[in-house]
């Protein structure tokens, strides 16, 4: 009755349902990394490594996974200095790293510069190439959020599936 009361504060001319729903999820720890000092965005990148080792990952996936997180603070090191919030998410033996920072937000195209020689725009591609999946959003407030999932399989092994479902095969040199 009080939760019918504080809702219907003027009663209804109707019938009406009304669903209560309890969430129990699941509590992820965030961790917050003030990436202009190297210390604490090592200590996070050992959190990352342990977890993607919990989680079964081959040692080549874990390099790529470090290579990923790597350009995402360096990302924020140009682009949103100071900290950010980075929440590990480990369920199912698949590890998703969830990234917010607090900068004037970006948008994440999937493609290489036009110039070549720029120095904008690589970190991300190859964080799309090294993931199993990236996208970004813009935050409501302000920042954005980066969500990668790593991939369980090496760089080499990506690149070979790539390559299998193409005819055109890179020859060997010589």
């Amino acid at each position: 009755a009080r939760i019918r009361d504080s809702i219907l504060i003027e009663g209804s001319r109707d019938d009406v349902a009304i669903l209560c729903v309890r969430y129990a999820g699941i509590a992820l720890d965030r961790h917050r990394v003030d990436v202009r000092y190297a210390d604490e965005s090592a200590r996070f990148a050992a959190l990352l490594v342990a977890e993607l080792e919990r989680c079964g990952y081959a040692r080549d996936a874990v390099v790529n996974a470090e290579v990923v997180l790597a350009e995402l603070i360096g990302n924020l090191v140009r682009h949103a200095p100071g900290a950010a919030t980075f929440v590990i998410d480990g369920r199912d033996d698949r590890v998703i790293l969830h990234v917010l920072d607090e900068g004037p937000g970006y948008r994440f195209l999937s493609r290489l510069p036009t110039d070549t020689f720029s120095e904008r725009g690589r970190g991300l591609f190859l964080i799309a190439t090294l993931a199993e999946a990236f996208h970004v959003t813009l935050r409501p407030s302000c920042g954005s959020h980066a969500c990668v999932t790593f991939s369980q399989v090496s760089a080499d092994d990506v690149q070979r599936t790539r390559w299998s479902k193409t005819s055109a095969r890179p020859r060997p040199a010589g």
